[in-house]
């Protein structure tokens, strides 16, 4: 069982504090895996470092009743200057396990070889994440503690195996993964929470919590109003009440001499010298002549 007993956490950017936990309180039951949604930038790694107890508190508790791993990928849990062989033995007396098959265990899976042997040092961010990952496997945690979904690598065998391995531990330990993406969490987690602005929201199921960050982050979207069917009568209207509006201005001298050289008169206009009087005259609205 881990728990957080209004649990407080804040850090100074340098012109303002920014919040990451404001008294939270929650519990994750062992057996039961939890999934945090939270937006780039909010502390998602920083909750998880409290959660291994890799860093502490403001204010509050946390309480550990279990065997919590560190988070995967982590680096900060080897040392570059030693090989990984010494590092797995290291590892294995910290946890109280057995050396001999912990190197074992991240020798087979690692599968690195010849540079088993070597410094970490000189490994690639491949190689280590490799090694890495192989000895959390390793040391068989009742919770386990994933930041920003499962850790992948270009190793196509490796991939197969460990996540072989993870799947058989999912089925008897639980996961707590903190991600900015709600897929991630659909394969492993039975509930979620929803991390923003300090607050940390527990719902118990993926979908209300999933809603809640859909309309936090993208906001609340209204649905296009529904297309009304087209009326001919009322459409009618509106366009002869807009020819009559139209019609009641008084144009400019402009339009009015423009009008005139281009053959157009208007209804209150006279017989022009084109023609005599009673003949048709042309409109621009096309409806034909009208007789004087």
């Amino acid at each position: 069982m881990l728990e957080f007993v209004n649990v407080s956490k804040s850090f100074w950017t340098g012109t303002q504090r920014k919040v990451i936990l404001d008294r939270a309180s929650f519990r994750v039951e062992l057996g039961r895996s939890l999934g945090i949604l939270a937006p780039n930038g909010t502390g998602k790694t920083t909750l998880v470092n409290m959660m291994a107890g890799l860093e502490k508190p403001d204010e509050g508790e946390i309480h550990r009743g279990c065997r919590i791993s560190f988070p995967v990928g982590f680096m900060g849990v080897v040392i570059g200057k030693l090989s990984a062989m010494e590092n797995s033995r290291y590892i294995a007396r910290l946890y109280g396990l057995d050396p001999d098959y912990v190197e074992a265990f991240c020798r087979w899976l690692s599968d690195l070889d010849e540079y088993f042997d070597q410094p970490l040092g000189t490994y690639s961010a491949g190689m280590k994440g490799r090694f890495t990952f192989s000895l959390m496997l390793a040391l068989e945690f009742d919770i386990y503690l994933i930041d920003e979904g499962m850790p992948s690598n270009t190793d196509v065998e490796f991939n197969r195996k460990a996540g072989e391995i993870l799947r058989q531990r999912l089925q008897n330990t639980t996961v707590v993964i903190v991600s900015h993406d709600p897929q991630i969490l659909e394969k492993y987690c039975q509930s979620a929470g929803v991390l923003r602005n300090g607050q940390l929201h527990i719902f118990d199921t993926l979908e209300e919590a999933r809603q809640l960050y859909d309309y936090q982050t993208q906001g609340l979207k209204v649905p296009y109003p529904a297309f009304k069917p087209f009326d001919r009568d009322r459409s009618r209207g509106r366009t002869c009440a807009l020819g009559r509006r139209l019609s009641r201005r008084k144009p400019s001298a402009r339009t009015s001499a423009s009008r005139r050289a281009a053959g157009f008169h208007s209804a209150t206009s006279g017989p022009s010298a084109s023609g005599p009087s009673g003949e048709y005259r042309a409109f621009p609205s096309g409806r034909g002549g009208r007789r004087y």
